[in-house]
């Protein structure tokens, strides 16, 4: 596993994965946009949270505990003031799709971070491999129509994964 997260195109590609599939699940979710924006937001707070935690200060890592719990309990609180509770299903979809777009902001930073990544290439072929995942998951999985226009621009996304690839 240490080998796949020195790898450049690996990462860039599990990143698209990620990222790419994120809205398809959460827009199956059925969960308003509040909710959404506040799964999303506690999604980077526990990666932020995690990263702080690792750090070697006892200061940072009280401080990391303390930002999270506050911060989601005001938003929490204000999103449930603004739009009500949602059903459970609709929660635990969206708890999920947050923990999956979690995965794949771990991912995106070891892309970031690796010494020999050439940001030119890595995050194209991500950005492309992120079009791809989602347009096609729009057709397959939300019934989205096909348009001349759409596979085109599926076409030009793998040519310029592709290409920067090679």
């Amino acid at each position: 596993m240490n080998n796949l997260l020195n790898n450049v195109f690996f990462l860039s590609v599990t990143t698209a994965l990620f990222f790419g599939s994120y809205p398809l699940i959460i827009r199956k979710s059925g969960l308003p946009q509040a909710w959404i924006v506040l799964m999303l937001g506690l999604s980077s707070l526990v990666i932020g949270s995690i990263s702080l935690l690792l750090a070697k200060s006892q200061t940072s890592k009280q401080s990391a505990i303390i930002l999270v719990a506050l911060t989601t309990l005001i938003v929490l609180f204000i999103v449930l003031k603004r739009t009500g509770m949602p059903a459970h299903k609709a929660i635990i979809i969206g708890l999920l799709a947050s923990a999956w777009n979690g995965i794949g902001t771990f991912f995106y930073g070891q892309l970031l971070f690796l010494e020999k990544t050439q940001l030119s290439i890595g995050i194209p072929i991500m950005v492309s491999g992120m079009v791809l995942v989602t347009a096609i998951g729009g057709i397959l999985l939300l019934g989205e129509p096909i348009t001349l226009r759409k596979v085109t621009g599926i076409c030009l996304a793998a040519l310029a994964a592709y290409l920067l690839s090679a």
